[in-house]
C-alpha cells in the first residue's frame, strides 16, 4: 500500500479487529476510542477483546499502530471507519446517540477527499 491511512473509530469487538487486518495489510492505522483505559492498554500491548490476545496488539503496534482518543487524527486521514456502538433505547430502537456524537467529531476534523464509512448495525 502507498502510505494509505485509516482511522478507526471504536476500538472494541468490531473496530479492533478491522484495525488489526487493516495494519496487517500494511496500511497506517490509528484506532481511536473515547476510553483511556482502552487507549492506554492498547498503546501498551494489552487487549481487551477476547477476539485479539495481547500478541496480536504487540504485533499491530510493531507495525505502526497506535490509539488516541484524539479525534484530530482523522484530519491526516484518508478513509475514517465509525465502528462505535448503536446500542437499543428503551423504546426498542436503536440508540444513534453515539453514532451521531461521533460523526460531529469528525466533522469538526474532516479534510477534503477523506472517505468516511459507517460500520454499524444501523
Amino acid at each position: 500500500m502507498d502510505n494509505i491511512s485509516l482511522v478507526v473509530i471504536g476500538q472494541g469487538y468490531v473496530g479492533l479487529p478491522l484495525a488489526r487486518e487493516a495494519t496487517r495489510a500494511g496500511i497506517t492505522v490509528v484506532g481511536l476510542d473515547l476510553s483511556m483505559a482502552v487507549v492506554d492498554g492498547l498503546n501498551s500491548g494489552r487487549s481487551h477483546v477476547d477476539d485479539l490476545s495481547d500478541a496480536d496488539v504487540s504485533e499491530m503496534l510493531d507495525a505502526g499502530y497506535k490509539a488516541t482518543s484524539d479525534y484530530s487524527a482523522v484530519r491526516s486521514a484518508d478513509y475514517v471507519v465509525v465502528c462505535v456502538p448503536t446500542p437499543l433505547s428503551a423504546d426498542g430502537n436503536p440508540d444513534l446517540a453515539p453514532v451521531e456524537a461521533s460523526m460531529r467529531s469528525i466533522a469538526k476534523n474532516l479534510v477534503r477527499e477523506t472517505t468516511v464509512i459507517l460500520e454499524s448495525t444501523t
